[in-house]
């Protein structure tokens, strides 16, 4: 059992990162960090992290969810332009593998165009929801949202209850 967590090679939010890692590692779900530079990536406070795989060139196939870490990195390095991520997690999702965005990376799994007549969590992100809404996906009040295979959590504060869903995705208690 292996995810890809994506992260922005600059300013991801380092306590999304370090809450899902911690509870990842507790459901006993192995993961690697993609991310589009190489080397170390920077966090919003400070935090460093180095990717192990390239969040443009992986294979997802190779994993068995894929899990977008938010911050004010995915509009700065425009995470949600990227065609090579967008393009695997848009496979990702056609071949029935669980996708998890929390917060403002929500929007890259919008315009990965995998939301349609999806359920998405309520978020605070105007853009977020502009995209979500003209991908023809539906926010409802919902603070998480697991529906057709996406995961959506509005943010951080309900990431325990996000891998809670996608442990029972992936069949592990």
């Amino acid at each position: 059992m292996k995810i890809a967590i994506v992260i922005a090679p600059t300013d991801f939010k380092d306590e999304s990162l370090s809450k899902a890692e911690l509870l990842l590692d507790k459901k006993g779900i192995g993961y690697e960090i993609a991310s589009t530079s190489k080397g170390v990536c920077k966090g919003y406070h400070g935090a460093e992290v180095k990717q192990n795989v390239s969040a443009e060139n992986f294979e997802p196939v190779d994993y068995d969810a894929i899990f977008i870490i938010d911050g004010p990195g995915i509009d700065s390095s425009r995470l949600f332009e990227n065609r090579q991520l967008l393009d695997r997690i848009r496979y990702a999702h056609e071949n029935k593998k669980p996708i998890v965005a929390i917060g403002n990376a929500i929007k890259v799994v919008a315009k990965a165009n995998a939301v349609k007549d999806t359920k998405i969590a309520n978020v605070e992100d105007e853009e977020a929801k502009r995209l979500v809404e003209l991908y023809r996906g539906n926010i409802t009040e919902e603070p998480v949202e697991m529906h057709n295979g996406i995961l959506t959590v509005s943010d951080y504060s309900y990431i325990d209850k996000a891998v809670d869903l996608l442990a029972e995705a992936l069949g592990v208690k």
